[in-house]
C-alpha cells in the first residue's frame, strides 16, 4: 500500500497508475507486467520493434505514461477514493493517507520515495525517548 494506492492487480505501479499496460495471464488469471518496460525506451530503440524477442508479434508504439503532478494525483484521489464500483477497473485508491496532509508531499517527484528527513526525526524522537527512560531507570536502581 502506498499513500492509499493499492499495489495489487493490474494497476499496481504507483508511477503508471491507471495507464498501465499490465495484463492477466490466460491460465491462472494473475496480473503480469512482462514486456511493459519497452514503452520507456527511446522511440528509435531496436527493442521496440522486435516481434520475436519479447511477447510474440507485439510491437510497442506508445510512449511512457504521462507524468501526473502531485496536485493532479491528489485531485484524482479525493474524486475516486469513495467510488467502490470502479475500484480495480479504473483506479486502485483505497483510503486517504495521512501523507497527503504533509505540505511538501504533492511536490515530491517520487511520491513512493521514503522521506529520510521525516523518518530520521521520528526515529530519533522515539529512540531518544527510550534511551532517556532507560538511563533514568538505571539511576533509580
Amino acid at each position: 500500500m502506498f499513500a492509499g494506492w493499492s499495489t495489487h492487480g493490474v494497476f499496481a505501479c504507483p508511477q503508471c497508475m491507471c495507464d498501465s499496460n499490465a495484463y492477466r495471464l490466460r491460465k491462472g488469471c494473475k496480473a503480469t507486467w512482462f514486456d511493459c518496460h519497452r514503452r520507456f525506451l527511446p522511440v528509435d530503440h531496436p527493442f521496440r520493434i522486435q516481434e520475436n524477442a519479447f511477447r510474440k508479434g507485439k510491437v510497442v508504439q506508445e510512449g511512457p505514461p504521462r507524468y501526473l503532478t502531485g496536485e493532479e494525483v491528489k485531485a484524482q484521489l479525493y474524486r475516486l477514493v469513495d467510488d467502490r464500483d470502479k475500484f480495480g477497473k479504473e483506479h486502485n485508491w483505497t483510503y486517504i493517507s495521512g501523507l497527503w496532509q504533509l505540505p511538501y508531499f504533492t511536490k515530491l517527484l517520487l511520491r513512493h520515495n521514503i522521506d529520510v528527513m521525516h523518518n530520521e526525526k521520528m526515529w530519533l524522537k522515539l529512540f531518544g525517548t527510550h534511551v532517556l527512560i532507560f538511563q533514568i531507570r538505571l539511576k533509580i536502581m
